[in-house]
């Protein structure tokens, strides 16, 4: 299944070096489920954004997004995360634990 997820990801662009693709094979070989979802700016702010951002950051976020992609990842143990496309240049993705603790243990 991640595979296919990658490989609808990948189509997108011609190349595998997409910013995010690697990161995001990487991970879902250590985990139980990775989903993907295109975004709809015009939905509303799905529940785990506000949770994950915050009730001011998520909607002007979600509102930025458009209709790129956005990933909910689940870990063999712990909460889930969200997996977005960088706000910054530092790392292909951003992702959004539900805590220090869940980070460190996935880390």
């Amino acid at each position: 299944m991640p595979a296919l997820l990658l490989g609808t990801f990948s189509l997108q662009t011609s190349s595998l070096n997409r910013p995010g693709t690697a990161e995001l094979f990487e991970i879902s070989r250590r985990v139980r489920l990775v989903q993907s979802f295109e975004a709809d700016p015009s939905a509303p702010v799905p529940k785990v954004w506000r949770k994950r951002l915050g009730p001011s950051a998520a909607p002007d976020r979600w509102a930025r997004h458009g209709r790129g992609n956005w990933w909910l990842i689940w870990p063999d143990d712990g909460e889930l995360l969200l997996a977005l496309p960088s706000a910054s240049h530092s790392s292909p993705l951003d992702l959004l634990f539900s805590d220090e603790l869940h980070r460190s243990s996935f880390d």
